[in-house]
């Protein structure tokens, strides 16, 4: 879902209070951050990324975004008052613990295959100050290529983080993916879900219509998600060679 609303101020910046907050709720409820991809360009906002490693109990590395979240993302004149949506909002995804995080940490943005989950990051979180865009649970996006030659996912969808982290256990304290920051403003924070072609052109038909084709697509993403990779009908960790949903949905 896409929504256009009136640009604002930019450049967008935390301040050393908040992102203090913000880290803070991150190590609490994602993990300890092991280090930290810093961004070199701050033209609009300054999206860091937060590296968390695998542990025995979250066998997989997390990414999560800091700095998307100073920038506001105000209602849409269209929307009604009375529906809720984030105002601020922070980006996560999930990777298996063999991925080369190595190459992302040393730089090598030239190496698509290792590199791709971070620029993905990056551009979805600023898409609301550069394109006008406010991204919420169920907003989805989509390039013309394949993230990377070893894949061919080629889309993206924000979900909640809830499928992942609930079932490993950890801490499930109600709002863990709600940063209250000193002064009562509230982070959201949403998963980026990789997606392929025909799972995206099935979510442009169906997605925002309640119906039964609607119901089925996120019965695999959530119910039938897990946070293991063997054996899995549908990952919420990312899986460069999973099958497509669809080929559940069509079967």
């Amino acid at each position: 879902m896409l929504f256009s609303r009136k640009k604002q101020r930019l450049p967008a910046f935390y301040t050393d209070v908040e992102r203090t907050a913000l880290e803070a709720h991150i190590t609490k409820y994602f993990g300890n951050i092991a280090a930290v991809i810093h961004d070199i360009d701050s033209s609009d906002i300054n999206v860091d990324i937060a590296v968390i490693a695998p542990t025995s109990e979250r066998n997989f590395f997390t990414l999560v975004t800091i700095g998307m979240g100073a920038y506001r993302m105000e209602r849409p004149r269209e929307m009604s008052k009375f529906e809720i949506i984030p105002e601020y909002a922070e980006l996560l995804i999930c990777l298996p613990p063999d991925w080369d995080m190595q190459g992302i940490l040393k730089g090598a943005t030239h190496d698509k295959n290792c590199y791709w989950p971070v620029r993905l990051l990056r551009d979805t979180a600023h898409i609301p100050a550069q394109d006008n865009i406010l991204i919420d649970q169920g907003s989805f996006f989509s390039t013309e290529r394949p993230y990377a030659d070893n894949t061919k996912l080629c889309g993206v969808l924000a979900a909640g983080p809830d499928n992942v982290f609930d079932e490993v256990s950890w801490d499930t304290e109600k709002h863990f993916d709600v940063c209250v920051m000193p002064g009562g403003k509230e982070v959201n924070f949403f998963q980026l879900v990789p997606l392929y072609r025909d799972e995206i052109e099935y979510l442009s038909l169906h997605a925002g219509t309640s119906n039964e084709e609607e119901a089925i697509f996120y019965d695999y993403l959530y119910t039938r998600g897990t946070v293991t990779l063997e054996n899995a009908v549908f990952s919420m960790i990312v899986d460069i060679t999973r099958k497509s949903i669809m080929d559940y949905i069509d079967a």
